[in-house]
């Protein structure tokens, strides 16, 4: 004999609200693939430029290169695009640190974590930065100076992933001790070890690709993380 069940419209309310909760507290976890999209965009935007390595060694035919209406456009809305990077990426290592909070309450790998990604936001605004000033100010500066922030805007932007390595070791440190899966703690001293590899072989620009394989790994975990924290 079946029984019948009912679910009061206050029960239904409270599961709709814990669904709500739940939703929200995902939401610094998915800010990291936020971080990953934004950030590959603005880190790469120069490529798209036009600027050959002859134009870029000379700072008259790299002004000719830059100074058309696409570039101008394509310049302004990335510098932006950096910022907007920078604000996910602080919202993904708040929550990444409570994360690790939760499960190594008294270790200080939570804090050297998030020290280690707010110096990579820090990076990254400089880069923005520089990349505003020679699009905002084309018409200012001579071309010698918008040789100078050119270089800057791209090699600052793809560099300032490196420092990634350090939140890698940190990761992998604390998978071993329980608190996260063990294959991302593998996948993170790999991703390390060619971070801090390429950086002392004075290849520090081509770093930001294990730095953004293991910023991919690290969000696809906190968001099937349990017991998340809210933002």
């Amino acid at each position: 004999m079946a029984v019948a069940t009912s679910t009061s419209p206050a029960e239904t309310a409270a599961d709709n609200n814990n669904l709500s909760t739940a939703r929200a507290n995902k939401t610094w976890a998915w800010a990291g693939i936020a971080t990953f999209v934004l950030g590959f965009v603005f880190t790469w935007a120069p490529a798209l430029f036009g600027v050959s390595e002859s134009d870029a060694n000379n700072p008259d035919l790299l002004f000719e290169a830059l100074d058309t209406n696409s570039n101008l456009w394509l310049g302004r809305v990335t510098s932006g695009i950096g910022f907007l990077t920078v604000g996910a990426l602080i919202v993904f290592a708040s929550g990444y640190r409570r994360l690790l909070q939760q499960r190594l309450p008294d270790s200080l790998l939570p804090s050297i974590t998030y020290a280690a990604m707010a110096a990579t936001a820090g990076a990254l605004i400089i880069a923005s930065i520089f990349r505003a000033m020679l699009f905002d100010s084309i018409d200012t500066y001579d071309n010698s100076v918008h040789a100078a922030f050119y270089a800057l805007s791209w090699d600052v932007a793809l560099a300032s992933w490196t420092m990634l390595f350090v939140a890698g070791i940190t990761a992998a440190i604390a998978a071993f001790r329980g608190a996260l899966p063990n294959w991302f703690g593998w996948l993170s001293i790999v991703t390390a070890g060619l971070g801090i590899l390429l950086a002392m072989t004075g290849l520090a620009f081509p770093a930001h690709m294990p730095a953004f394989i293991w910023l991919i790994a690290a969000s696809v975990v906190s968001i099937r993380a349990r017991d998340s924290a809210v933002v």
